[in-house]
């Protein structure tokens, strides 16, 4: 896997002014800008707190409305005060690429692979695309949606799964047999010691961050992200790719810049 930063970085943020501009939620915040010609006067554009964003009408914050292709599912669930997260195919494409390239990281999937993907009712439909990315690589994929309970237990039993997405909580690791190889958490909702375990920094309305599998640091991915921190310490974010619904330097709370590898 690389996670190096694109050489051609400042050309990828003048994209991103360039589209964000027409949109009426970051027109007024880049009206004097056109464009950069380093990371050093991109960071004079103004940083938005993730809270404000996601107080805004979807329409507000898109461009190129007819290339929408899917209406991304939440983790934290769908909120009706919070604008739903869109993209193109090209975007997808680039999410999907993002999760499976890490899970491969962990753990050889060219041999046959089951997974249950253990979720909460609130989190089927961000659960269903987990499922859908990992079949997309050639793993079977199972979701189970509800209370952690006996027949869960006897379920996995049954199946034997190699991979585990937890992504809810209260899993009991003993009950879980022999089979499991590698568990996959989010923001360490869990801990597991008896496989590895791969964590995943994701925010709904960005997507995959950054990952860790053991180390006290997480690896963020340069490659398609920009990761800045602000003067509070948490991580600001661009995202270098999404055309449809631009991310332009975006503060994430409570999401420290020194739990990350930062590279700039």
């Amino acid at each position: 896997m690389s996670f190096d930063t694109p050489e051609n970085l400042v050309e990828l943020l003048n994209k991103i002014i360039h589209l964000a501009s027409q949109t009426i939620f970051w027109s007024p915040k880049i009206a004097s800008i056109e464009s950069v010609d380093s990371l050093e006067s991109f960071s004079q554009i103004p940083s938005t707190k993730l809270t404000d964003y996601r107080k805004q009408l979807l329409p507000d914050l898109i461009v190129r409305p007819d290339q929408i292709d899917w209406i991304v599912g939440a983790y934290k669930g769908h909120d009706p005060t919070s604008p739903p997260v869109v993209e193109s195919v090209n975007e997808a494409t680039l999410r999907y690429d993002v999760f499976v390239d890490a899970v491969k990281a962990c753990i050889d999937i060219t041999i046959p692979r089951t997974c249950v993907v253990q979720t909460t009712p609130e989190r089927r439909y961000f659960a269903s695309e987990v499922a859908t990315m990992l079949i997309s690589a050639g793993v079977a994929a199972h979701v189970f949606t509800d209370t952690v309970d006996t027949r869960t237990y006897e379920r996995i039993h049954l199946l034997k799964p190699s991979i585990l997405v937890a992504l809810g909580k209260g899993i009991d690791e003993q009950r879980l047999g022999d089979s499991i190889e590698l568990s996959i958490t989010l923001g360490a909702n869990q801990q597991f010691h008896r496989s590895k375990q791969l964590d995943l920094l994701h925010v709904d309305e960005i997507g995959f961050l950054a990952q860790s599998a053991g180390d006290d640091l997480y690896t963020p991915n340069n490659d398609i992200y920009l990761f800045e921190q602000s003067s509070d310490g948490n991580i600001v974010v661009t995202s270098l790719y999404n055309h449809v619904q631009p991310i332009l330097r975006v503060e994430v709370p409570d999401m420290r810049a020194s739990k990350f590898r930062l590279t700039v």
